[in-house]
């Protein structure tokens, strides 16, 4: 019955504001950071109002090279998805009040990898975050970025223990990596070349090798070292023999090892190599060798089991000199040297008082005579009465300790017969003896002839010249005349054994005779 239907209906309408505007930001703990370290990212939500924020999505895009820590957030995502390029993180948020915020944070470390690229380089995180009814999208999106800085100087230096060596002896080799900074060197490779003829002891290694190739010319050693802090060092010691073998290249040469060190970022490669040369010298294998000589006249006389040799002024004689190589080892460049007499000569030398004569290897247990002819000066002065040769042999490798049969001296000496004494010898003076013994009792006897009546003077010398008795000194009768002698002196002493001359002086006839005297 109602009659106005009009005024039946009434309505309201409220409004519904879910307008807000979500602010989101990000920071790192750190701007630089090293393979390997750790720092923490942190996420933070602002709402500014006006109302409520509801049903809210972060999206956080973790890139490549970096390693999320899954038991470090502080919020948990919801979603932790990953590939060969980034990780997705994902959290689904309920409500945010006006001027209310919400901060989330987790930690990240850089990957310790060969595939990061040349130092510095940076990491960009980004993220967003969504939510209907926000009003203001421009800051809805964040991002960081950290600087990777694997930048660093490594020198290598390398020493060796010694710088001469034999074959079969031992040394070592030190290898130095230092690392000048300013960060931290990682999967450092350290490569040492060891040279031929070089045997490595396999056990002395201070730090075991990742690897140890040997081939025919040389052996390479290979250590990957994990790490090396900015300002320190690592050592590497090892030792090597050298070979003892009989094909080393020569009695001297080098060995040379060479090393190199690499590692990513390091920004100076000229000195990440090194090197040490080593001289491998043979050992001198020593000989002993001896000289002895032995000289030959025209005159001489047996005394006993030695020779008495004599000149004359203007005579040639000869020396002969025997070297004997007395080792198993051959004598290298035997040179002997021959320190002349005063007054001899030898040809083609006659103005030099010492001679060499190469004479090249001797072989071992073998020996060589070495023959020459020498003069002695016609104008030779009475003072001389015996001529001693010296001679001295050398080798390359002679034994030093073994010099002491290096050296003669003429063991033969050789006495001069002075010329103002005697001066020629003849048939018409006799001895009963070349050999006389005075304690047999019976004299000497010195028979001489002459052609007509004369005076004559009967000498005794010795071998140095010295005058010993005059004999006699009368006028003998044409013919046979007989003197005799009893091994005296002037005053009447017993002579030594020993070669005497007996010498006969009439007018311009000088006439001599050598004895030998044993008592």
């Amino acid at each position: 019955g109602d009659t106005n239907l009009f005024n039946n209906f009434a309505s309201k309408t409220v409004v519904v504001d879910i307008s807000h505007d979500l602010r989101l930001s990000k920071n790192a703990s750190v701007d630089t950071v090293q393979p390997g370290e750790q720092f923490s990212y942190t996420l933070k939500i602002e709402n500014l109002g006006p109302n409520t924020s509801r049903n809210i999505t972060l999206t956080d895009t973790i890139p490549e090279f970096l390693v999320v820590d899954k038991s470090s957030f502080s919020v948990d995502p919801n979603s932790f998805l990953e590939n060969a390029h980034q990780t997705l993180l994902v959290w689904n948020l309920d409500n945010l009040e006006t001027n209310s915020t919400t901060v989330i944070s987790y930690f990240a470390t850089v990957k310790n990898s060969d595939a990061l690229s040349e130092s510095p380089f940076e990491v960009v995180n980004t993220s967003s975050v969504t939510a209907e009814g926000d009003t203001n999208l421009f800051n809805n999106f964040a991002s960081k970025t950290v600087v990777v800085d694997i930048s660093h100087d490594l020198r290598l230096s390398k020493n060796a223990s010694v710088d001469t060596v034999q074959p079969g002896e031992q040394f070592s080799y030190t290898l130095k990596i230092e690392n000048l900074g300013p960060n931290t060197s990682r999967n450092i490779t350290l490569t040492d070349t060891i040279p031929e003829f070089l045997v490595v002891d396999e056990s002395s290694f201070s730090v075991a090798p990742n690897s140890l190739t040997k081939s025919a010319n040389q052996t390479l050693v290979v250590w990957n070292l994990a790490s090396l802090e900015a300002d320190l060092t690592a050592d590497i010691s090892y030792f090597v023999r050298v070979e003892d073998s009989d094909f080393l290249p020569e009695s001297q040469f080098e060995v040379v090892n060479t090393s190199s060190v690499v590692a990513k970022g390091d920004t100076n490669l000229f000195n990440n190599f090194a090197s040490s040369a080593v001289v491998v010298k043979k050992p001198v294998l020593l000989t002993d060798i001896s000289v002895s000589q032995f000289v030959k006249t025209d005159s001489f006389s047996v005394q006993g089991a030695d020779t008495i040799w004599f000149v004359k002024p203007g005579d040639t004689f000869s020396y002969f000199i025997n070297i004997v190589n007395q080792s198993d080892i051959e004598a290298v460049n035997v040179v002997l040297k021959d320190i002349l007499p005063d007054s001899v000569s030898v040809a083609n030398f006659a103005s030099r008082d010492t001679i060499d004569w190469p004479l090249g290897n001797l072989q071992p247990f073998r020996d060589t005579t070495f023959t020459f002819e020498a003069t002695l000066s016609i104008n030779v002065g009475e003072e001389l009465t015996e001529l001693t040769n010296t001679v001295i042999v050398q080798a390359d490798n002679e034994d030093p300790l073994k010099l002491d049969n290096n050296i003669s001296t003429a063991t033969e000496t050789v006495f001069i017969i002075p010329p103002t004494i005697l001066s020629e010898s003849c048939e018409l003076l006799t001895l009963d003896f070349n050999v006389y013994e005075p304690q047999s009792g019976a004299p000497l006897g010195i028979t001489f002839e002459l052609n007509t009546s004369r005076k004559v003077q009967l000498d005794v010398y010795d071998m140095g010249g010295a005058h010993v008795m005059k004999l006699a000194e009368n006028r003998f009768n044409e013919g046979l005349n007989r003197f005799e002698w009893f091994g005296l002196t002037e005053s009447g002493r017993k002579v030594g054994s020993g070669v005497y001359i007996i010498t006969l002086l009439s007018d311009n006839l000088i006439c001599w005779k050598k004895v030998i005297l044993a008592r």
